[in-house]
């Protein structure tokens, strides 16, 4: 559906910028740009999705590790220690999901900000110059979200994986006699 979406835009594009003459160059730098930004924004709705079900799974696990309590009293100190940790990472993952979410709510404005404007580029209010530097602009925001997505996969990611390592810290802790 979003293929052939892209390609009816596309083919108006091209019938837009012949009529209007619009720079046929910007028209298929627009369409490159559209391209990746769908790609993009597509990525980061199934991250969202997976990090959202992640987070939930990895702290029932862990919930379900923290509650119960060890066999030792004198590893009352370690265990307390573990879950700390483990209350961290989860708020930590929490926190990811939120980020990442947000980041979804910034996307969609994004491309309502781009359409307004690539609207005006095709019925020639904005021209030359002026269109290429901003397309620019567009293609610069859109590189440094996908840092931030990158960057908050991987805290995501590593927060998980302290979240694991101390449950399974936990569990150790409980079974010692």
């Amino acid at each position: 559906m979003k293929v052939k979406f892209l390609s009816v835009a596309t083919i108006v594009a091209f019938f837009i910028a012949s009529c209007g003459g619009v720079d046929k160059g910007l028209v298929d730098n627009i369409t490159k740009f559209e391209t990746d930004w769908t790609a993009m924004v597509t990525d980061v709705n199934s991250m969202s999705d997976k990090m959202t079900t992640a987070a939930a799974e990895t702290t029932k696990e862990c919930d379900e590790m923290c509650s119960t309590e060890s066999k030792d009293k004198k590893m009352q100190a370690a265990l307390d220690s573990c879950k700390m940790a483990c209350t961290a990472s989860k708020e930590g993952m929490n926190q990811a999901v939120v980020n990442i979410n947000t980041i979804k709510e910034d996307l969609v404005k994004a491309t309502a900000d781009f359409n307004a404007w690539k609207e005006k580029v095709m019925k020639g209010e904005i021209k030359g110059e002026e269109a290429t530097k901003a397309l620019e602009g567009y293609n610069t925001a859109m590189a440094m979200k996908k840092e931030d997505v990158k960057a908050l996969n991987e805290a995501f990611e590593l927060t998980m994986s302290e979240c694991k390592s101390s449950c399974g810290a936990k569990k150790e802790c409980c079974e010692k006699k």
